[in-house]
């Protein structure tokens, strides 16, 4: 596995663990719910553009990404 590959992964968690701590779930939980309503999608296919801006941001649009996909997240 390349450096790259791994630092998206270890992002990828990251940003899975503060929407779980966000939203009251359990990682797993947020971990299913972002892999069904598209949220993983939108961070492993804008990953350079994710990482460049502030994580509260990235929770916000986490949440207009799974709403638009029929999710529930505020």
């Amino acid at each position: 596995m390349s450096v790259e590959q791994t630092e998206k992964i270890e992002y990828t968690i990251a940003c899975v663990n503060e929407f779980a701590q966000k939203f009251g779930m359990s990682s797993s939980e947020a971990f299913s719910y972002l892999d069904q309503y598209k949220g993983l999608d939108y961070l492993l296919d804008k990953y350079e553009v994710v990482l460049s801006q502030p994580l509260a941001l990235t929770m916000d649009d986490l949440c207009s990404i799974c709403r638009r996909h029929g999710g529930l997240a505020a």
